[in-house]
């Protein structure tokens, strides 16, 4: 199970000119099928500078992608309203919304911030109706990648491994 996605640096080239995209995606898949753009969690500067570790580049230098957060997005409209345990958490609430937090917040059950906040849940007489997604999310911040625990990380992960093996 994936207790936290783990990231890989894909070097490549556009123009040429080398470019260093961060994945989820494990390298030999990579090697295999190829890298699809909304599989790109987006562009660092090179990993490589000797004066700098490789977590200071990605949090110095990380610039979404677009593509990446649609997908995202889309995987949390598709797949969310049927994880039981939010569904479970729809019937006992009934009304309101069900906030899907970022687990990489200092406090989930506190004051989260912003952009910490993937999205909400809409529930209606105990049903999950539909996901709404925050605009303020980051993908990426200082306290690292997108989180969603265990259970649902692993979703995420075998979602975006069936978008990799289909391109």
């Amino acid at each position: 199970m994936a207790e936290i996605l783990k990231g890989n640096v894909i070097e490549g080239e556009v123009d040429g000119a080398k470019v260093f995209y961060y994945t989820f995606m494990p390298n030999d898949l990579v090697n295999q099928y190829g890298l699809p753009s909304p599989l790109i969690v987006g562009v660092i500067d090179n990993p490589y500078d000797v004066n700098r570790t490789v977590n200071d580049v990605i949090n110095d230098s990380f610039k979404p992608n677009s593509e990446f957060k649609k997908m995202l997005h889309s995987f949390c409209t598709d797949q969310l309203p049927k994880q039981t345990t939010l569904q479970d958490e729809a019937k006992e609430q009934e009304e309101g919304w069900i906030y899907i937090i970022d687990q990489r917040t200092l406090d989930p059950l506190g004051n989260v911030p912003p952009d910490d906040i993937v999205g909400a849940l809409e529930v209606k007489g105990g049903v999950i109706l539909g996901y709404q997604e925050n605009g303020n999310y980051k993908i990426h911040s200082k306290k690292g990648f997108i989180n969603f625990g265990k259970s649902i990380n692993q979703e995420f992960e075998n979602y975006m491994l069936n978008i990799l093996m289909k391109k």
